[in-house]
């Protein structure tokens, strides 16, 4: 299935308040995959399946991270919906385990932030996630 065109993609972002990109870094994912798992030991950190396990300012742990800051498909999906004068404030890195909800990150009364999620498993009801978000 293609993609939505980058209008399509803005009309459903305007009316829903999200937008699901699937299969926009596939080609990456193994290279993404493999510096989102080498941050957690690095650090010191195990995730042991029993609660979530999260480390902020994640992409700023390694380079094969803070590369996707810059990457033109990420560019693009963002500029597209708050437009290309945008700033990076921040970003975590998890380990889910069980139940998670949705929330928003700050009450701003303004539509010019967006949180950028990126799935690195296959997510399904009962799955375990790993995410940078």
């Amino acid at each position: 299935m293609p993609l939505p065109t980058p209008i399509q993609q803005r009309a459903f972002f305007e009316t829903y308040g999200f937008l699901k990109i699937s299969g926009l870094l596939k080609s990456e994912l193994p290279e993404i995959l493999a510096e989102f798992e080498a941050v957690f030991p690095q650090l010191g950190l195990k995730h042991d399946g029993t609660k979530r396990t999260m480390i902020v300012q994640f992409v700023d742990q390694r380079r094969g991270l803070c590369a996707l800051l810059d990457h033109p498909a990420l560019l693009a999906a963002v500029g597209n919906l708050i437009g290309d004068d945008f700033n990076y404030m921040g970003s975590d890195g998890n380990y889910y385990t069980g139940e998670t909800t949705w929330h928003r990150d700050t009450t701003y009364p303004s539509n010019s932030y967006i949180k950028l999620a990126l799935y690195l498993d296959p997510v399904t009801k009962s799955s375990p996630r790993a995410a940078i978000l």
